[in-house]
């Protein structure tokens, strides 16, 4: 007599659970409540501009020290700038970062990445986080 009770309530909670899954959920997702006084505004990081770069010197077992000067991104909250050398076979590379009033930055690109035809770029960094990338200038070359 148990067996024919547990057997029944076993049957009984299958069908349950698959009549239940069966049934279609009525979620609205397009449901909207307006706050009044409350607005959001977004920002868009202005990029680094006029990237260019000047050769100090070629060395050819020290590699090349070069010299890279941008305009500045006006975008509140730049906490500074990371200078990027992009190499031909896809690697990137830090070359190094600089706070946010500096818009110069002195390096170095050794022989190996010389060889890569690298080109450099400029990253505004900001205090929340976002980045806008400078255009990439043209293959630096001794």
């Amino acid at each position: 007599m148990k067996i024919m009770r547990r057997l029944a309530t076993l049957i009984g909670l299958t069908l349950a659970v698959i009549v239940g899954a069966s049934i279609p959920a009525y979620a609205l997702f397009s449901d909207s409540v307006s706050l009044p006084g409350t607005s959001i505004t977004t920002v868009t990081v202005a990029r680094p501009t006029s990237v260019s770069v000047s050769i100090t010197r070629c060395h050819p077992v020290k590699g090349t020290n070069v010299t890279v000067t941008w305009v500045g991104s006006g975008t509140k909250g730049v906490t500074g700038y990371r200078v990027m050398a992009h190499l031909g076979n896809g690697q990137s590379i830090v070359m190094g970062e600089t706070a946010a009033g500096t818009t110069t930055f002195d390096g170095n690109l050794s022989v190996s990445s010389m060889d890569a035809q690298p080109r450099l770029s400029v990253i505004a960094l900001t205090s929340y986080g976002w980045t806008a990338q400078s255009a990439k200038t043209g293959i630096i070359a001794c």
